[in-house]
């Protein structure tokens, strides 16, 4: 299953960090606090707003799925969503797909915490894969997959982004 992921470490990150923390924690966003989870997003946020982050994030998230249509061999992608999600203490998002779209990515902005890893579920076993992330990583793999954010100790933020292969 994990060759079907795609994961790379963007560089100069702590300067990218620095940069978009500030933006995101004044962006608009919207508090979940339900059966879905307990975290900020501006996910819900109305698509008409401009969102100073993604001047910052735009060019790294293209190089990216550059760089991952090339190792597939694929012709091209396209961005269908992008957000932040940004999670207090204790914060979380339970299991869930994302519908709609080819492959999900989960760009690791603020993570302290290797404890709050995306846990990601192997769609026959149902058993957790293994995957070694850190702060500043880009991870992509397939939409259909369930995954979960599972309780944080520490505040954690990441960008995530839906894409089509086209």
């Amino acid at each position: 299953m994990k060759e079907y992921f795609f994961q790379r470490t963007i560089a100069d990150h702590d300067v990218i960090k620095n940069k978009l923390l500030p933006l995101i924690k004044t962006s608009p966003q919207l508090l979940v606090n339900e059966s879905q989870g307990y975290f900020a997003t501006d996910y819900v946020v109305s698509l008409e707003l401009v969102r100073d982050w993604y001047e910052v994030a735009y060019p790294i998230i293209h190089e990216h799925l550059h760089l991952f249509q090339t190792n597939y061999n694929f012709t091209g992608t396209e961005i269908k969503s992008l957000w932040f999600q940004d999670y207090p203490i204790n914060g979380f998002h339970v299991p869930h797909v994302h519908p709609s779209c080819h492959f999900t990515n989960v760009w690791y902005l603020n993570f302290p915490s290797k404890s709050a890893t995306t846990q990601i579920f192997d769609p026959i076993t149902k058993n957790v894969i293994d995957v070694d992330v850190n702060e500043g990583d880009i991870l992509t793999f397939p939409s259909f997959i369930m995954h979960e954010s599972a309780k944080v100790d520490q505040e954690k933020t990441i960008i995530s982004f839906n894409v089509n292969i086209v």
